[in-house]
Order: C-alpha cells, then structure tokens, then sequence
C-alpha cells in the first residue's frame, strides 16, 4: 500500500511465506533441518528524483517460526528504484 505526497511516496508492506533452514556438521556427519513460517512486515518511503529514479528507505521486522521458537530479526535497506513505464 502507497501514499503519495508530492515527491515523497511512503508504503507499508507486509511478506509471508514458509522457510527452511539447514544445518550441518562439516564432512556431513549430521545435519537437521526445520520448516516454519515467516512474516516480514515494513515500512519505507521513496524520495522521487526523476520521473523514473527514486532513493528509497525501508525497514522491516523479519520474523521465523521454527521448532516452537520464534526469531526476531531487525532489517534496514537503503537503495535506488527504477520504475520501468508510468
């Protein structure tokens, strides 16, 4: 979801999905894998340089569910968007 604001384009996003995580002792004596959920819901805004160019901020809260346990992590992207047509 977008808002726009002359050239300043504030969104809030929310991704969801399943994620797999492995993991092994070298030479492959053991490993164990899991299957959870994932969420990662953010928030960011684009700066308009151009008709096409944009500086874009965004943060967001990755969050996994594995094994009973839920794990947090904190994630910030800075980066320039090109938007292909109008």
């Amino acid at each position: 979801m977008t808002w726009r604001s002359g050239r300043l384009t504030p969104f809030a996003q929310v991704m969801a999905g399943v994620s797999r995580s492995t993991a092994a002792l070298p030479g492959g004596a053991f490993s164990d894998s899991t299957t959870g959920w994932g969420l990662a819901p953010g928030v960011g805004a684009d700066y308009r340089l151009t008709g096409r160019w944009a500086v874009r901020g965004q943060a967001e809260l990755l969050l996994l569910r594995a094994a009973g346990v839920w794990d947090k992590d904190p994630r910030l992207g800075v980066g320039a968007v090109y938007r292909f047509g109008h």
